[in-house]
């Protein structure tokens, strides 16, 4: 959710573009509590937990018990 509302779907970051914000789906509100954890920024955030030796086990991470976001409606067919 952070990664599309700080960057692809941000009209404010220079890297923003039409073309490849229109392909994935927008988070509009994020609620997972991760936007309060660890580091203060996205970036440092990002090291930290997308860090290939981060073990969640061992961490005293205490989350909201129902996280959610909230994104923009798709519309589209089952092709079952």
């Amino acid at each position: 959710a952070q990664w599309s509302q700080l960057r692809l779907h941000n009209k404010s970051d220079s890297r923003y573009s039409d073309d490849h914000a229109e392909l994935f789906a927008q988070y509009l509100e994020d609620h997972t509590g991760f936007q309060d954890l660890g580091p203060e920024t996205f970036e440092e955030r990002r090291k930290v937990f997308e860090a290939t030796d981060f073990d969640w086990y061992s961490q005293n991470i205490v989350l909201p018990p129902r996280p959610y976001v909230v994104m923009e409606l798709v519309k589209g067919e089952a092709l079952q």
